[in-house]
């Protein structure tokens, strides 16, 4: 099955990090497109699934690749029929270990990434656009994650949890804490379990970049997939430690929430610097 072939890799590993990467693409600012709200959400799109694979991360390259893989296939899992879903809890999942090896290869590669870590630090952007012209998503935009940057009424906080209950998650660009982790509050390091938070006199580090999909948001907390499944996290940890915030979307997405697809597609298309 999916999650024990995977697991033969995880065992005994530690991510590797990467300082943050940024990069920032005004143009496909989700807000361009959809007026944020100051609705509270709340939500779950894990759909009781508890393991969901380590898609190579630290074999093959670090976490943007899998961040992808894992928003992808949780996406297909909200939306799929309920024989679907029953079969990916079962281990059968929509985007294969192959299919995301040949990802962390043909992308990382293009970007300038060597082995036996192709992807070299993607940037986030990269990757979305390359998934674009390679016809494996339909489109995407950036959430304004700037907690400086209140945006008709919302906070970042609000933005990023809108976006992803609309769009069926969102990926996360955070800086992990000095421990490289999320950190309980005594900075503990063995935090996997625990709701990640900032301790007093700590911060998120720039040289602990990590991509992290965000996958619910509750009453006074919120919940990502990291390394292969689900972590709570608080709300001050994502308004501190988040630096982008990214969405994938169809067309159907667009018309149901009415935004113009085919004006978004054309600022895809015209952004520069793409990975070909």
């Amino acid at each position: 099955m999916f999650d024990l072939f995977l697991d033969h890799f995880r065992k005994g590993t530690r991510p590797a990090y990467r300082p943050a990467k940024v990069k920032h693409v005004e143009s496909l600012a989700l807000h361009n497109f959809l007026a944020p709200t100051t609705e509270e959400v709340t939500f779950d799109y894990t759909k009781g699934l508890r393991e969901w694979g380590y898609y190579f991360n630290n074999l093959l390259g670090d976490c943007t690749v899998a961040a992808l893989c894992h928003l992808m296939m949780m996406k297909a899992l909200v939306s799929s029929s309920g024989v679907k879903r029953a079969f990916y809890r079962m281990g059968f999942v929509p985007i294969r270990p192959k299919k995301a090896r040949q990802w962390y290869w043909s992308c990382g590669i293009a970007s300038g990434g060597t082995p036996p870590h192709p992807d070299n630090g993607l940037y986030m952007a990269d990757l979305l656009k390359w998934a674009f012209d390679h016809k494996i998503i339909e489109a995407y935009a950036e959430v304004d994650a700037n907690p400086a940057n209140i945006i008709n009424g919302t906070t970042a906080e609000q933005r990023i949890r809108q976006a992803a209950k609309l769009f069926y998650g969102a990926c996360l660009s955070v800086e992990l804490t000095s421990d490289g982790h999320g950190s309980d509050v005594n900075g503990n390091q063995t935090t996997m379990g625990q709701p990640w938070s900032i301790p007093p006199g700590d911060a998120p580090d720039p040289n602990f970049g990590h991509e992290v999909v965000f996958s619910g948001a509750f009453k006074n907390i919120d919940e990502n997939l990291t390394w292969g499944q689900r972590q709570l996290m608080t709300m001050d940890w994502v308004k501190q430690s988040t630096y982008e915030c990214w969405v994938v979307l169809t067309r159907q997405d667009a018309e149901r929430t009415g935004i113009d697809f085919e004006k978004l597609v054309a600022a895809i298309k015209n952004q520069p610097g793409a990975v070909t």
